[in-house]
């Protein structure tokens, strides 16, 4: 079988080409889909300013980093780990840079003349979630991967869960998103909202995406949360959230002739929501009569 390896790095700033260097890489090896154990993982003295920025991001001090051993010191490990695998990369062009600045340095050779093949993770949840955030942190939530607080800041952590989220990606359908919720920020959070609790996930992909709604005798137009599916909410945010977002996306339905939904109540207690809205076609009808 073929090997695999995912690779994921911590750098020192976000310009390679102005001298911007590893600080960390981590290597995961996959057989079969399956990780085998080994792993490369290293810290670097980069020999070159740490950027606050980055330094908070990855908690890489340079007082850490300066005890460290050059890159070059694993570079013959490093080839040997990769050797005619499979790469993967969540940011293929980002992580290539840097790994070609340190291989240009000590061999002038680049990553791709010690690779089997090169694989951009990007690419691969473009063609799945098309129209979607794809970000490791986004990719996890939607494949329901559990993450520990403050992990993704390890190269390591963040290779091994790249990993597991890859294996997930090639037996899942494509995930298209509706036109009418792309490249706007409301409908990126109710994205984002419905992914982080799969029961409110259900409810609204239900009522909004699939368009499973359902309108009463009185022509109510009827989204809730009941008291046993907000127990296992506990963020009182989490709550208002929901409200914000399905309000905003009625609000953008009805303006796109999705819903002739119009008006409206909101209810909201400390185990419940539910949203209410009043058909456009009933109101019309009370009128006439």
């Amino acid at each position: 079988m073929k090997r695999q390896v995912f690779v994921d790095i911590n750098v020192t700033g976000l310009n390679a080409y102005a001298g911007d260097r590893l600080v960390e890489i981590a290597c995961v090896e996959v057989v079969g889909s399956r990780p085998t154990g080994r792993v490369f993982h290293h810290h670097f003295n980069p020999q070159w300013p740490v950027h606050e920025t980055q330094a908070e991001a990855h908690g890489l001090t340079a007082s850490f980093l300066e005890e460290k051993p050059l890159f070059a010191d694993f570079l013959s490990q490093f080839v040997d780990f990769i050797y005619d695998a499979e790469i993967f990369c969540i940011d293929l062009e980002f992580s290539k840079r840097y790994i070609d600045s340190e291989l240009e340095r000590e061999r002038n050779f680049y990553l791709h003349h010690y690779a089997g093949r090169l694989i951009d993770g990007q690419t691969i949840a473009r063609k799945k979630f098309p129209g979607w955030r794809r970000d490791l942190y986004s990719l996890s939530r939607y494949l329901n991967t559990s993450i520990a607080p403050g992990s993704l800041r390890n190269a390591l952590d963040r290779a091994t869960l790249f990993a597991e989220i890859y294996t997930k990606l090639t037996v899942l359908p494509t995930v298209r998103k509706p036109k009418y919720l792309q490249d706007t920020e409301w409908g990126n959070a109710m994205v984002e909202l419905c992914r982080n609790h799969q029961v409110v996930g259900k409810v609204l992909f239900d009522f909004f995406v699939e368009e499973k709604s359902t309108v009463s005798r009185g022509g109510i137009y009827r989204f809730q949360i009941s008291d046993e599916k907000m127990d296992s909410i506990e963020a009182k945010w989490f709550r208002s959230r929901v409200i914000e977002t399905v309000t905003l996306m009625f609000e953008e339905r009805l303006r796109l002739g999705k819903t002739d939904a119009v008006g409206g109540e909101i209810i909201v207690s400390e185990k419940a929501a539910s949203i209410s809205w009043q058909s456009k076609k009933a109101v019309d009808a009370l009128w006439s009569s």
